[in-house]
């Protein structure tokens, strides 16, 4: 009995987790918004697309070159996530896509489309968006030769 006492309150408590974006830059999710953020190692160019109980984010991300070290010849990982936000920076809801890796010279403006479900109920509050991402660069294709190089910038669990 206390074991499933004691599991009903973990399960109660991880429930109340909160994702949050607060640290990320964002910006209003409008339809038809567009615009630029710029992080630390990526750069987004997109545009907010309504959608039916969606919201697409159309746009381009690129590395940001100065971040880049100059022996990193391949992209081994390279994932973005956008999250629509409250203007707390609570995330409301996510997408994400994973690129193909690839050499550092095909990474240039990679175009993406990413649909955000959007069925929780926004009322008057305005949203915003936030990119997030993950990348890995190496120095080598191969996965164990040579130096790697990770960057992250993602929504966080409170």
């Amino acid at each position: 009995m206390l074991r499933a006492v004691a599991l009903l309150l973990l399960l109660m408590l991880g429930g109340c987790a909160q994702t949050t974006a607060l640290h990320l830059q964002r910006a209003s999710a409008l339809a038809g918004q567009s615009g630029t953020l710029t992080m630390r190692h990526a750069a987004f160019d997109y545009t907010t697309v309504a959608l039916d109980h969606q919201v697409g984010v159309v746009g381009t991300a690129r590395l940001v070159p100065a971040s880049v070290p100059s022996w990193a010849k391949h992209v081994a990982q390279y994932v973005v996530y956008a999250y629509i936000c409250d203007t707390s920076g609570n995330v409301l809801a996510s997408g994400d896509i994973d690129f193909i890796p690839r050499t550092i010279e095909e990474s240039g403006a990679l175009p993406f489309e990413i649909r955000i479900d959007t069925r929780f109920q926004p009322g008057d509050r305005p949203l915003q968006l936030a990119f997030g991402y993950r990348i890995v660069l190496r120095e080598s294709s191969m996965p164990d030769e040579g130096r790697s190089f990770v960057a992250t910038e993602v929504a966080l669990e409170e």
